[in-house]
């Protein structure tokens, strides 16, 4: 591979995606080294050592651009293949090894401006297998190191965040470490104590290990990016480059505030340290996962124990082919040796497990052309760039369209229509650009002229000092009307059913419909006319505006609207202060700015929302058409005459459905769902793998009912 072939980026650009607000250790970050190793020239094959030598400066160049600085220039395939071939030639030469070869160590160094400390326990990393034949010769290699290893084994998915540890004592938050080097991380408690994932004290009555050092993985989901991004966008903000990245800078940052507003997420899945002290340790990875959640830790999701080598190659694969339905990103399944003892006795390597592997992922990244770039005007005016592509399959995804954000970003990137261009979806839930590869532009290409005025309306369109987005400024261009009623009946509005944006689309062309309120005006008559519609689609469409009239929340309805800077949890956070629309629309900021999440911005745009005189004449419709819905603050009563009245009842272990939705079915039936076990417990409901709490209740004479005798125990209502 040639160093033209293995760079798709520019490796001389100046870091800038990704930025995070505020004080960040990005901005105190050590200076790079004065010399480019990309510039070196590349030895042949045919000269080994000089190759080694070369391999080993590039990829801890790549690693220090990677973790350090958080910007990579190459991508996970890239530099998989580099290592791969160092250890190749490692296996061949070892007499040529390199004292400081990456194979021998994880990670990149510590920025400063953070406390530094040494992990107890080292934090390995993982080696990876990318075939069938590659695990087989794992399982094999691991029993001739342990003959007597069982070959069940716990499989989950392999998450790409932020590998972080934290410390409990006695149930207690003490410290939170990030992995750093592997060896020595920094600390970064104060803001992992902002993660709302993270429980303060671990949940359970105990007792608890005396020091437990839980190991995990801190992500930011995909919807909450895709929010982040759009937010930042209208803000005319600087983009952040992938959710990893996103997370690794929220959780570094020097002032925790910043970190605070972030929608950090920790997921456990392995300890450090423990001493159990009078707590019941864990035998086995399986029991380790249940006991994690038992003690208020999310875990990777759809995890799995698999029985047989033979059925982590079926896991994985479901893995691969359901990738793109994880709520976080993940780039590939990780398999354990499912028994705990036998992970002791297999033990690490120089740099990783000899128990653990993880099945790597192809990157969802693929080439294809740019045949055109179009402007697409928002809902709040703004002018968006999409790139218009040859179809190509990107993680399962037929793709024709992909975000190119705004002017800076193509500026930035140097797409050009013609264009052969890298798409991704990683790190997006919208396909977006990469950038060019150059090698192949086409003769003639020009740079991208970006309109500065609206192309629907013809409006002047205008750019505040700071922001990176061009707006329309006029309330009355077809296109942000069209995007504002589509954006009210969609999900992140009323989610009306049945009623897509293709209708939506033909009701405003035709004149039909121009504001929100003439959707509940809507008669079957109405609609008829339309192509494709009969008199049942028609009645349906009424039907589902009549439904979402009478049952839509004032939650939905505030989200519904498109008040700049109002998504849906805030939506829900102002429906919980205030009893209906007027009370909102007659707040002030005083009182807006009290509430927690709502700062001087957010404020100032509810305000200027419900002051402009067309958003009261649209809020008048609204309510003449009967959606005017008050917030509900009453929780549901438990129910006087079910199976379970009166009865105190607790959940453990996995069960086969949400524990939220075990939690409402036995409050519907009549029971109080207590969070710990205690003399008070009637009735204590186990899953597969109870975990502690099990052994407890038995010792308390407590009831247990596993969970086909709870839903028995449901559905026979004449029980007492």
């Amino acid at each position: 591979m040639s160093p033209k072939q293995l760079f798709l980026f520019d490796p001389s650009a100046k870091p800038g995606t990704g930025a995070h607000p505020g004080t960040s250790l990005a901005q105190t970050q050590p200076a790079a080294p004065a010399a480019d190793p990309l510039s070196l020239p590349e030895p042949p094959a045919d000269k080994p050592r000089e190759r080694m030598e070369w391999l080993v400066t590039i990829l801890e160049h790549h690693n220090y651009l990677y973790h350090t600085l958080d910007k990579p220039v190459i991508s996970d395939d890239q530099y998989d293949a580099l290592f791969r071939e160092l250890q190749a030639l490692e296996d061949g030469y070892p007499q040529w090894r390199s004292p400081h070869s990456p194979t021998l160590r994880v990670g990149g160094g510590l920025l400063g401006g953070l406390p530094k400390q040494r992990h107890r326990q080292r934090m390995y990393g993982l080696d990876n297998v990318f075939s069938a034949e590659e695990w087989q010769e794992f399982v094999a290699r691991m029993g001739r190191t342990l003959p007597e290893a069982p070959l069940s084994f716990w499989c989950d998915p392999k998450l790409d965040g932020l590998a972080l540890e934290i410390i409990y004592e006695n149930g207690v938050l003490q410290e939170a470490l990030t992995r750093g080097d592997g060896e020595e991380g920094e600390v970064v408690t104060e803001a992992v104590r902002t993660i709302r994932t993270v429980p303060l004290r671990l949940r359970g009555t105990g007792p608890f290990p005396e020091r437990l050092e839980v190991r995990g993985e801190v992500v930011i989901y995909k919807k909450d990016f895709a929010a982040i991004n759009e937010r930042r966008e209208s803000l005319g903000q600087k983009l952040l480059a992938n959710p990893r990245n996103a997370a690794a800078g929220a959780l570094r940052q020097l002032d925790v505030s910043h970190t605070q507003t972030m929608p950090l997420r920790f997921l456990a899945y392995s300890l450090g340290e423990v001493r159990w002290g009078r707590a019941l340790p864990c035998r086995y990875q399986h029991e380790l996962a249940a006991r994690l959640q038992d003690y208020g830790f999310l875990t990777p999701p759809d995890g799995r124990l698999c029985a047989d080598p033979g059925a982590v190659e079926t896991y994985v694969e479901q893995v691969r082919q359901g990738r793109a339905d994880f709520p976080m990103e993940i780039d590939g399944a990780v398999a354990k040796q499912d028994d705990l003892e036998a992970q002791e006795a297999l033990g690490f390597t120089a740099r990783a497990p000899r128990f653990a592997i993880a099945f790597k992922f192809p990157a969802m990244q693929v080439h294809t052309r740019l045949t055109g770039i179009e402007i697409q005007v928002g809902r709040t005016g703004v002018l968006t760039p999409v790139a218009l592509l040859e179809p190509v399959a990107v993680g399962g995804v037929m793709v024709t369209r992909a975000t190119l954000h705004n002017e800076d970003e193509i500026q930035a990137k140097d797409v050009r229509v013609g264009d052969t261009v890298i798409v991704q979806r990683a790190g997006d839930v919208i396909p977006e650009v990469v950038g060019p590869v150059l090698e192949e532009r086409p003769a003639g290409a020009r740079p991208f002229a970006f309109p500065h005025v609206c192309p629907v309306c013809g409006e002047a369109a205008h750019r505040e000092p700071g922001e990176a987005a061009w707006r329309c400024g006029n309330i009355s261009c077809p296109a942000v009307r069209l995007r504002s009623i589509c954006h009210f009946v969609s999900k992140a509005g009323l989610d009306v059913q049945g009623v897509g944006q293709k209708w939506i689309e033909q009701l405003v062309s035709s004149g039909r419909v121009s504001s929100p309120e003439q959707l509940f005006r809507l008669t079957v008559q109405d609609l008829l006319p339309f192509e494709r519609m009969g008199e049942v689609l028609a009645q349906k469409i009424v039907d589902a505006f009549d439904d979402a009239r009478h049952n839509a929340t004032l939650a939905r309805l505030v989200s519904a609207l498109g008040i700049r800077h109002v998504g849906e949890q805030t939506a829900r956070l102002l429906a919980e202060n205030f009893a209906d629309m007027d009370a909102l629309a007659a707040a002030g900021t005083q009182r807006l700015l009290e509430l927690p999440d709502v700062g001087p911005e957010v404020a100032s745009s509810i305000r200027s929302f419900f002051a402009s005189p067309s958003n009261q004449h649209m809020l008048s419709g609204l309510r003449e058409a009967g959606l005017w819905p008050a917030a509900v603050r009453e929780a549901q009563s438990p129910t006087d005459d079910g199976p379970l009245r009166g009865k105190k009842v607790l959940f453990t272990g996995t069960l086969s459905m949400p524990r939220s939705k075990a939690k409402q079915l036995a409050e519907e039936a009549g029971a109080t769902v207590l969070g710990s076990v205690s003399k008070k417990l009637d009735i204590l409901i186990v899953g597969e793998n109870p975990g502690s709490k099990l052994e407890k209740a038995r010792s308390l004479g407590i009831d247990v009912l596993d969970e086909a005798a709870f839903l028995e125990l449901l559905a026979d209502r004449t029980a007492v």
